[in-house]
């Protein structure tokens, strides 16, 4: 969901009364079908092509999430498919992808990515990165995200489904 709090140009958000602000809540359909708009609050009509503005510029940034770029992940039969196309990942690509889709918003070390991934600590560390560079080529987005001095996480901006097969 993306929140985007509009007021009358030149005047701070505690001076603005509350005629003149405007709440945009956007949020994505479930079932991938489309982008839902709440305007709360009341709008004056001076603000409206800012709110037109604001809205082109949002749906724009998203459009690639809207447009089936979801991965969708098949742990029994290790397949990764972006929309309609099965993306070639190796044992090791696979394996890191589902690990962080598993595991969202948090900041893995690379001391524990080989731990927890390989199941081992003897390989170098910067073997993660090779593997985290190839598996952001093959998905062609930032599937992974880089906390520098850290270590790695899943990007915000990553729309995966994990789909388990009965």
């Amino acid at each position: 969901m993306v929140r985007l709090s509009l007021n009358r140009p030149g005047l701070g958000a505690a001076a603005t009364s509350r005629a003149d602000r405007v709440r945009v809540v956007v949020r994505r359909g479930s079932r991938g079908g489309g982008v839902h708009v709440t305007l709360a609050g009341w709008a004056n009509p001076a603000s409206v092509p800012r709110l037109m503005r604001a809205l082109r510029s949002l749906s724009a940034a998203h459009t690639s999430l809207v447009a089936g770029d979801t991965l969708r992940i098949y742990p029994g039969a290790r397949v990764v498919k972006r929309g309609e196309e099965v993306l070639d990942l190796t044992r090791r690509e696979f394996d890191l992808l589902l690990f962080f889709v598993e595991h969202p918003r948090r900041v893995f070390t690379r001391a524990q990515l080989l731990s927890f991934v390989w199941g081992h600590v003897y390989t170098s560390q910067r073997n993660i990165d090779v593997h985290i560079r190839r598996l952001r080529a093959k998905t062609g987005q930032p599937v992974v995200a880089t906390v520098y001095r850290v270590g790695y996480r899943l990007h915000e901006d990553t729309v995966a489904t994990v789909i388990r097969e009965t």
